[in-house]
């Protein structure tokens, strides 16, 4: 029933000296990690409200199970603004901006927990996410099998999550994805796409969608329908005013 609040500022905070505490949590071992902290935090009788910035520097943690996703001099960074109900048991996410490397993806929504299994009612967002640079912030081990490709492009829009992490795939409910000028080596070929996807109960539209395929262009409208399904129906059509086969 206690009420009050606190400002927490830290600044260039070396973890590795507290490792004696915390250790045993890790899931490997910690190499080095800068800590910055601006939190505000507001106690009310059957509530907390907080907002601040959490930055991590110069991280370099050695992963036991996944080494290929080790972290090396990485930076990763949380701005965020959430409620948390006492009572309901429910956390509501007002803002979360995640940055990894100078990749950024965000988030809003609710988590409720009262139950054996959280419930979930996010909503990822991707604003202008540009794919060169997620590729290039992963781990060395994740992304060697990505870089032949030269990923790049931009990525907009909005995924919105509902249900409970048991339920999977099912979990993607609606989707609006913008691609600008997405692009990928494919064999000897450079090709590309752009345009707007939407997904909604488990159907997936595409009005048109512009490929380059290595110079040439085309357009590519579909329709795809019960995509989680055993069996994925759709049609598509391909459209173009000559499209030269030699170098496929």
């Amino acid at each position: 029933r206690q009420v009050g609040d606190f400002d927490l500022e830290m600044s260039d905070l070396d973890l590795v000296k507290f490792a004696p505490y915390y250790r045993q949590a890790l899931p490997g071992k910690l190499g080095s990690a800068s800590l910055n902290l601006n939190l505000e935090v507001q106690m009310q009788k059957k509530s907390v409200e907080s907002k601040g910035r959490v930055l991590l520097e110069k991280l370099d943690l050695a992963l036991n199970d996944y080494p290929e996703a080790s972290l090396k001099q990485a930076s990763l960074g949380l701005d965020y603004a959430l409620n948390y109900n006492m009572t309901q048991q429910k956390l509501k996410l007002s803002t979360l901006l995640l940055n990894f490397n100078d990749a950024n993806i965000g988030a809003e929504g609710t988590v409720e927990l009262a139950g054996k299994e959280p419930k979930l009612a996010l909503a990822l967002l991707f604003d202008k996410l540009d794919l060169h640079a997620l590729v290039d912030a992963l781990p060395k081990g994740l992304n060697k099998n990505i870089r032949p490709y030269r990923l790049a492009g931009v990525v907009d829009g909005r995924v919105d999550l509902s249900g409970s992490p048991s339920d999977g795939a099912k979990l993607l409910r609606s989707a609006e994805i913008e691609l600008v000028d997405v692009v990928a080596n494919v064999d000897k070929l450079r090709a590309g796409v752009s345009g707007r996807i939407n997904l909604a109960d488990q159907r997936a539209e595409a009005k048109p969608l512009v490929l380059d395929l290595d110079g040439q262009k085309a357009q590519l409208e579909f329709v795809a329908e019960n995509l989680f399904g055993e069996k994925i129906r759709g049609e598509f059509k391909l459209s173009a005013n000559q499209l030269d086969l030699n170098p496929f």
